[in-house]
């Protein structure tokens, strides 16, 4: 039987828009904390985390607990999975419970970023470029600043995580994650996944390291990189 949450969650676009939002104020009054966050950098994943976590019986959420705009609690997921979480949590920890860090090739995220000119000053009027800006030191240099978001975002993140894997690993087996969420009371069973779409389709440019001027932050993202792994 269906809980009166999902039912809403199906209908919400029947509903004024005016009467969704007075809905989500009550459900962020009333509802729950998540009880798990998945963390990583923008553009490393975790689109692709949340529908499989909800795929094997999890109810992962992405970017709806922690949003642009602020934290929001609800009745309809049991986490969070969203690069938006680290300047909350490292404001206040208990605002959820779990925590555990997605990392991803630092050139794929890199590339991806860049290609989507997140970091060009002209985007004044994306919520996510602003709240980039309020809570990372972002330079002059649109690639520079990608390479620096990699590293000192997952600095971040590795600090708040209780775990940290790497997505191209989650790829290969995600029980590599589900396993640890719960000790893996909510997978069902071992079955396969199977999550439809293209990862990160929004890549339009493809970054090599030797595309990066020598610097300190190029030479700061190859270490941690080293670090978590990868041979760059």
């Amino acid at each position: 039987m269906k809980k009166a949450s999902d039912f809403i969650e199906s209908k919400k676009n029947f509903f004024p828009k005016r009467i969704r939002l007075i809905g989500k104020n009550v459900e962020s009054r009333f509802g729950r904390k998540p009880k798990f966050a998945i963390v990583s950098t923008g553009r490393a994943g975790s689109t692709y985390t949340s529908k499989l976590l909800s795929q094997i019986g999890l109810r992962c959420g992405h970017e709806r607990f922690f949003t642009p705009n602020g934290f929001y609690k609800s009745f309809r997921y049991d986490g969070d999975s969203s690069w938006l979480a680290v300047p909350y949590l490292e404001t206040n920890r208990n605002l959820c419970g779990e925590v555990f860090h997605q990392i991803r090739h630092p050139l794929d995220v890199i590339s991806s970023l860049y290609g989507i000119n997140f970091f060009n000053s002209a985007n004044t009027g994306n919520q996510f470029y602003l709240f980039c800006r309020e809570n990372f030191n972002i330079t002059g240099d649109e690639l520079i600043s990608c390479v620096k978001f990699w590293t000192e975002w997952n600095m971040r993140c590795e600090r708040l995580a209780s775990y940290s894997y790497t997505f191209e690993n989650l790829l290969r087996d995600p029980s590599i994650l589900i396993d640890r969420i719960n000790g893996g009371a909510f997978y069902k069973e071992k079955q396969e996944v199977n999550i439809a779409g293209k990862v990160n389709a929004r890549r339009r440019v493809e970054i090599s390291l030797s595309d990066i001027p020598d610097c300190s932050e190029k030479r700061a993202m190859v270490s941690l990189a080293h670090h978590y792994g990868y041979d760059i």
